[in-house]
């Protein structure tokens, strides 16, 4: 069978993991697949190709795009079996009754989703496969993998034959572990693991040797200047897994990497190792500079101290800084959104990036909202949840202060890059109306630091080209102005 994959756009900072770890399954039990965006003419793509299934992954952002682009396709294209994936289908899976696709996937669904195709291929039903729930049956979720190595590496030809210019970006993108132990009141991790307990190991990591080994085929096919490592949380602990990736990643990959990092875990012998590894860049959250609210709302419980402290040890290896700060948190005041500005600049970031917060349905920090009644009626979170760069949904805050809030998301990075700005920025441009001009600062920001400090690129004048409008088409997608 021939399966067509729907992503709703391919982010140049990094691949599809999860749509090409299914693709890599799927092509082992003998299908073939093809990957389309919604940005792009799907409709065209699927009188192209045929498929016999459309698999759609759903993030809560694009739940609407997706809703409107289902109900089109099912018009064209009625006898096509059309299954959803992603967070939002996990997490809110009563948007069965919402959409026209024949089933849902929920959670971990490598091995249903198989099932769910080999079912399609023999016209069985797939009503009583774990994970996948229909109009007509609900649905028991089977354990977590728990060897991840006995997954086959991701199909990355799946997304390079859709955009050619993600191989010529020569970014590669990869995972080690699946699940993250932490319970950030805005992520879904914590819904996740509440899922799966009692079903295995939430953490999962795969051996050094098959993370090895998979960079070393990929970086030989592709040319490689630039590795991602992907995890919620790369490193836990300066334990065997990293000492000994530390040292074969160094002799046997030798290419600068970047990876996501708790600062309230950092200790001098991670730091070490992950220089030694190769580590050119890594992310690593402030959310606030509020250390009641970082505790109590977001349960992250670390402090300002222990955040500095872990900037000035990762600064003073040459580890050059991602940061994300969250504004419009609830029982927050514009003045702390203006003391996390301050912070981020103290911490002296590479780049400093600054998010309005969403909260996700599906999410404690959507209940705490919720509890606190400071939800805009006229946000329909349950049917299309805003970017983080839109105006904040929490009534809790004036319109004039949302605006504010907005133009510290545009206009941030630079005045952490350049904080004598600050000043000028508070007198004269805060309060003025978000605009296409603070976008254009904004953009320019961004693309210079990523490519100078976070993710070093080499690039031929026309891949320049090619890269640098395909990112600022996504970029200004995203953004409502």
């Amino acid at each position: 069978m021939h399966i067509l994959f729907i992503e709703h756009s391919l982010s140049l900072e990094g691949e599809p993991l999860g749509i090409m770890q299914l693709s890599a399954l799927a092509k082992n039990h003998g299908h073939n697949t093809s990957l389309t965006f919604l940005t792009e003419n799907y409709l065209n793509v699927i009188k192209q190709t045929s498929p016999d299934v459309i698999a759609i992954s759903i993030m809560s952002c694009h739940y609407s795009a997706f809703k409107s682009a289902i109900h089109t396709i099912k018009r064209s294209f009625p006898s096509t079996p059309i299954i959803a994936g992603g967070p939002h289908p996990t997490f809110s899976p009563n948007c069965i009754y919402d959409i026209e696709v024949d089933a849902i996937c929920i959670g971990e669904g490598d091995f249903s989703f198989i099932e769910f195709l080999n079912s399609i291929e023999h016209h069985d039903t797939f009503e009583n496969i774990s994970n996948i729930r229909t109009r007509t049956s609900s649905t028991s979720l089977r354990p977590l993998i728990a060897n991840l190595d006995d997954l086959p590496f991701i199909d990355r030809e799946i997304t390079y034959d859709a955009y050619p210019a993600a191989n010529a970006f020569s970014l590669r993108s990869f995972y080690t572990t699946r699940g993250c132990p932490f319970s950030c009141t805005y992520c879904f991790n914590h819904a996740y693991n509440k899922l799966y307990s009692g079903l295995g190991k939430i953490v999962r990591r795969r051996s050094v040797n098959n993370v090895i080994q998979e960079m070393k085929l990929v970086t030989h096919k592709y040319k490689t200047s630039f590795i991602k490592i992907s995890d919620d949380s790369f490193v836990l602990s300066a334990d065997n897994w990293l000492r000994d990736f530390s040292e074969r990643y160094s002799s046997e990959i030798s290419i600068p990497f970047y990876c996501l990092l708790r600062a309230d875990i950092v200790t001098e012998e991670i730091v070490y190792l992950l220089k030694k590894a190769g580590c050119a860049s890594l992310c690593m959250s402030i959310e606030t500079s509020n250390d009641q609210l970082r505790k109590n709302t977001l349960k992250r419980n670390t402090t300002s101290d222990t955040i500095l402290k872990a900037f000035d040890l990762v600064n003073s290896y040459g580890i050059k800084i991602y940061t994300n700060s969250m504004l419009g948190l609830p029982g927050a005041t514009f003045a702390d959104d203006l003391n996390t500005l301050d912070f981020t600049i103290k911490c002296k970031p590479a780049y400093g990036h600054f998010t309005i917060l969403t909260p996700y349905l599906g999410t404690d920090i959507y209940e705490q909202c919720k509890k606190l009644d400071i939800l805009d009626p006229a946000s329909s979170l349950s049917d299309s949840a805003p970017s983080t760069n839109d105006l904040s949904v929490l009534t809790s805050f004036t319109d004039a202060e949302k605006n504010m809030q907005r133009n510290i998301h545009f206009l941030g990075p630079t005045i952490v890059m350049f904080p004598f700005l600050k000043p000028f920025f508070i007198r004269h441009l805060i309060n003025l109306p978000s605009n296409f001009i603070y976008f254009l600062i904004y953009f320019a920001t961004k693309s210079y630091s990523f490519n100078k400090h976070i993710i070093k690129l080499k690039h031929t004048p026309r891949n320049f080209l090619i890269l640098f409008t395909a990112f600022f088409k996504a970029l200004l997608r995203s953004t409502k102005l």
